[in-house]
């Protein structure tokens, strides 16, 4: 079960995301599939679905209208891209840092355990 983080951390969370990737939070909800896009956003459902008592369905209205299995799909390959892709996990634990940084959070990378 994941433990439940106050609802402001979605809007950090999302700004840690467009600051690492570099784009802006609007950008991130827009619908497109341009890769660095799609990567971007599918971090924030990842984030989201680990660290809030959301469902699926309601991340992905959230960020774009999106239905649960799209938001499956994301957090399904957020999983893969950590294990597999070196660069993604620095990427994630980059985001991850940023939110460590913000006091109220206290929030850091650590892998789901299957």
């Amino acid at each position: 079960m994941n433990a439940y983080i106050r609802p402001g951390l979605i809007r950090d969370v999302e700004q840690a995301v467009s600051l690492v990737y570099e784009l802006p939070v609007e950008r991130i909800k827009a619908r497109t599939r341009k890769r660095e896009v799609v990567e971007a956003r599918q971090i924030s459902m990842w984030w989201r679905e680990r660290n809030t008592r959301d469902t699926l369905s309601r991340i992905g209205e959230l960020l774009g209208g999106y239905d649960h299995a799209t938001v499956l799909h994301a957090v399904k390959t957020v999983n893969n891209l950590i294990d597999t892709d070196k660069h993604f996990k620095h990427r994630v634990m980059r985001i991850s840092n940023i939110m460590s940084e913000l006091p109220e959070n206290r929030v850091s990378y650590r892998p789901k355990k299957r």
